[in-house]
C-alpha cells in the first residue's frame, strides 16, 4: 500500500513558483537525506535529465 500525501493550497502554489534549479536542488537534497543507493541514483538522474530537457519546464 502506498502512502497518500496531502498538500495545502499554499504549498502547491510555492511548488509552482520554484525555478528549475530550485527543483533540482530539492531533489538532490532529498536524495542525500534519504540515501537513495548509487544503483538507483543513475537511473533517477536520467529521468531528471529527461524532465529538465522537456518542454514542460
Amino acid at each position: 500500500m502506498k502512502a497518500l500525501q496531502l498538500f495545502s493550497d499554499e504549498a502547491l502554489e510555492r511548488g509552482r513558483e520554484l525555478s528549475t534549479e530550485e527543483i533540482v536542488r530539492f531533489l538532490d537534497e532529498f536524495r542525500r537525506l534519504h540515501g537513495i543507493p548509487d544503483s538507483q541514483q543513475s537511473e533517477k538522474a536520467g529521468i531528471a535529465s529527461h524532465c529538465l530537457n522537456s518542454e514542460n519546464f
